[in-house]
């Protein structure tokens, strides 16, 4: 069995030392969350809750996946990152793929991408 870690509604200054820490006690992976938006209302129901409520507060930073998988790359060693859904239909895939494979290429093949819809419609 083998466990990630997810960074999702963490403060970007905890990323480098929890992938660091996950990293030397030998989880797999960090996984890392996408919004391009953070509504401060939404119509959509979150699907995690039972009640569809959000469960961080709106103004929480949601960091670009691909730069923190390249910070948190540069301070580790073995340990695997993966976007846990990278929301593709909202960019334009080209550069996409060359932020994916730069990350792969510094990190040493220690990156996924994991692509989906999302949840939210209004982010459309």
């Amino acid at each position: 069995m083998k466990f990630a870690v997810g960074m999702a509604f963490s403060p970007p200054e905890h990323y480098l030392a929890v992938a660091r820490a996950a990293d030397e006690a030998g989880y797999a992976a960090v996984a890392c969350s996408d919004h391009v938006l953070n509504l401060e209302t939404l119509r959509t129901p979150y699907p995690y809750t039972a009640d569809g409520s959000r469960r961080w507060e709106p103004f929480t930073p949601w960091l670009d996946p691909w730069v923190a998988i390249g910070a948190m790359a540069a301070v580790t060693e073995r340990i695997r990152f993966f976007t846990n859904v990278f929301v593709l239909p909202m960019r334009n895939p080209f550069p996409v793929a060359k932020q994916v494979a730069t990350a792969a290429a510094l990190s040493g093949g220690r990156v996924s991408l994991g692509v989906g819809m999302g949840w939210c419609e209004e982010e459309f």
